[in-house]
């Protein structure tokens, strides 16, 4: 009886030592790592990508009405490269970072009209010096130019549907007046190129607002300036609901407190 105890003494002693020796994952000491989390986010790029395209905007609209007299395309070219062009792309670069699809795929395409566009009007290029006999046939290729953007901002204008009532409307004035620019040059109208012209100007109009509304709101201006989500417009319930939601989110909207702009501000 005595030797039964004391070998189940050794044997309880044995289990402590090798519970010591080799503690079960439970027993392991956490330890708190001293390495930064990564940052994998960028600030929003959409102020920057809005406030460069209604700049643009408002220049080229006021040559193609004719403004105090100035017709020629060369002032604008600047602006439409190194501004509208340049921060559209940075713009949809950083929303691309931030996950946003839309944004980045608006910003981004925006860029490209941008450069396109400057590069055809720039006299280095030889775009316009190859069709100097022809000036017909250089509308027909502009209509065309402007044929494919106007599909590609009505595509644009509909996957707006999911952000706010005022970005619908935005994108919506761009495509009509992409419309405009392609009816005037495919029919050889210069009023309907005027016309596209003052269709740009509430469009930069349009954009400045939405510009303002993200960097000043109401902690600034003093008062609210309405977005109308449409996530709490329509009161969505539901997985569909969730959906809308989630995309309002990220649609522009990435650091602290942009991101309550969508779905916290009151009155909007």
């Amino acid at each position: 009886k005595t030797a039964a105890i004391l070998s189940a003494r050794r044997h309880q002693k044995r289990s402590r030592i090798r519970q010591q020796n080799n503690p079960g994952p439970s027993k392991i000491p956490r330890t708190t790592s001293t390495m930064p989390a990564p940052i994998n986010r960028v600030a929003d790029g959409t102020p920057l990508a809005l406030l460069g395209i209604a700049a643009a905007t408002l220049v080229v609209s006021l040559v193609q009405i004719g403004a105090r007299g100035t017709t020629l395309p060369f002032i604008w070219m600047p602006i439409v490269l190194f501004y509208g062009g340049l921060a559209s792309l940075i713009g949809g670069i950083m929303q691309f970072i931030n996950m946003d699809v839309w944004g980045a795929t608006t910003f981004t395409s925006v860029a490209g009209y941008f450069f396109q566009i400057g590069y055809i009007f720039v006299p280095s290029s030889g775009v316009l010096a190859a069709y100097a006999n022809s000036p017909e046939e250089l509308d027909n290729a502009l209509g065309f130019v402007f044929l494919s953007f106007t599909i590609v901002f009505s595509i644009v204008a509909i996957g707006s549907l999911r952000t706010t009532v005022v970005t619908t409307i935005t994108l919506s004035t761009i495509a009509f007046m992409f419309i405009l620019l392609t009816a005037g040059r495919l029919s050889h109208n210069t009023d309907v190129l005027k016309a596209s012209g003052y269709v740009g100007l509430v469009l930069a109009a349009e954009i400045f607002y939405s510009a303002l509304w993200l960097l000043a709101g109401r902690e600034i201006l003093g008062f609210e300036l309405p977005h109308w989500p449409y996530a709490l417009m329509g009161k969505r319930t539901g997985a569909a609901g969730a959906d809308v939601e989630a995309a309002v989110v990220t649609v522009g909207k990435h650091e602290g407190a942009t991101e309550d702009h969508f779905l916290t501000k009151e009155g909007a």
